[in-house]
């Protein structure tokens, strides 16, 4: 699991596009959550932001991971 975190940690760092767009999610993620919080939405109006957030980093953080594993596994199997 431990492995999993790790790999998943270097795929968000991996490039300079990728750290990017988590400082500006990240950014994102503060200013809309505290407007909400703010304007005093309902608490599963709260919930639901958060989760969808959540769920739409880790799916493109695992794609990012994914696609990371097989060009390393496409580039060692090209050496000789």
């Amino acid at each position: 699991m431990l492995h999993y975190l790790h790999e998943l940690h270097a795929a968000r760092r991996a490039t300079p596009g990728r750290r990017r767009y988590n400082v500006i999610s990240g950014v994102l993620f503060i200013l809309i959550g505290g407007s909400l919080i703010l304007a005093a939405a309902p608490l599963p109006v709260i919930v639901a932001f958060i989760c969808a957030d959540f769920a739409l980093d880790i799916a493109l953080v695992v794609i990012w991971a994914r696609r990371d594993a097989l060009d390393a596994c496409w580039q060692r199997d090209g050496e000789p």
